[in-house]
């Protein structure tokens, strides 16, 4: 008879035990989970202050993007990431696209890794048109410089980066220099021995003011020391077509003689330091 009670309390011990086990695993669910999940609520087609309320109401941050939209009004959200209904942490970050018409500033991105430099151009939403790579004694992928050099582009415009490579170029083959400035051009050209021996001015909306719009010879032809560079350059916003010119040689060679003392400045100053 005792050993049967003893069973009897036994089981009911062990079912007593289940049933904690049940209630403690729901109130966890329900006191941890939903505490720190939430839902994305959609945030679309809202102007972008009444968006960052919203978010703020369900515990999230907003990473405010402007670029340019035709599908809503000015300073409206047309697309937002992660998107309405998805479950995330609290205190998660929201990209939410604004309609804007104003500019996008650009920070001074040289002596930064050209992975530091993408990461937040792409958080910035601006993208890179190209990578152009310069035989220097900075450390492998440092960025040297960006096209255009202005803080502020339009939405929309993309930007190339001049970053630092400990690979020598090869000498017999034509870089691409188209999107460089002048002064870049010739730092990249001086690596294999050759120079803009002739610039020509041209209306262009595509680029900005002094950037190269051709070369000859193109781009990845074969070439050989002393071999001529010709570049067609964007005229400044105020030059029409009919003050198309050339630009003569001692203005040139000026243009690179600058070029030139800025690097070998760079170069004695990193000489001394290591010193």
């Amino acid at each position: 008879m005792r050993s049967i009670m003893r069973k009897r309390i036994m089981i009911l011990n062990i079912f007593l035990v289940l049933i904690l086990i049940f209630l403690s695993k729901n109130i966890i669910i329900d006191n941890f989970f939903n505490e720190t999940m939430v839902v994305v609520p959609d945030v679309t087609n809202m102007d972008k202050d009444d968006a960052i309320k919203k978010l703020k109401k369900s515990k999230l941050y907003a990473n405010v993007i402007s670029t340019r939209s035709s599908d809503v009004p000015i300073n409206y959200i047309y697309s937002q990431l992660p998107i309405a209904g998805e479950v995330v942490k609290k205190n998660r970050v929201i990209k939410i696209f604004v309609n804007d018409n104003k500019s996008n500033e650009v920070p001074d991105l040289v002596g930064k890794t050209l992975t530091e430099a993408m990461s937040y151009l792409e958080n910035n939403n601006i993208e890179i048109k190209r990578v152009d790579y310069i035989h220097t004694d900075a450390e492998d992928n440092t960025v040297l410089a960006i096209y255009p050099n202005t803080r502020k582009i339009a939405y929309g415009e993309k930007i190339c980066l001049l970053v630092s490579t400990k690979e020598t170029m090869d000498k017999n083959v034509m870089p691409d220099i188209v999107g460089l400035d002048v002064n870049e051009a010739n730092r990249v050209l001086a690596q294999i021995g050759l120079k803009i021996s002739d610039i020509t001015k041209v209306d262009n909306t595509t680029y900005p003011s002094n950037v190269i719009v051709s070369c000859s010879p193109a781009p990845d032809m074969s070439v050989s020391k002393g071999t001529k560079v010709s570049v067609v350059i964007s005229a400044p916003n105020d030059t029409t077509s009919a003050d198309r010119e050339k630009i003569k040689q001692d203005n040139i060679d000026e243009i690179i003689k600058k070029a030139v003392d800025s690097n070998n400045t760079e170069d004695n100053k990193e000489g001394s330091e290591g010193n």
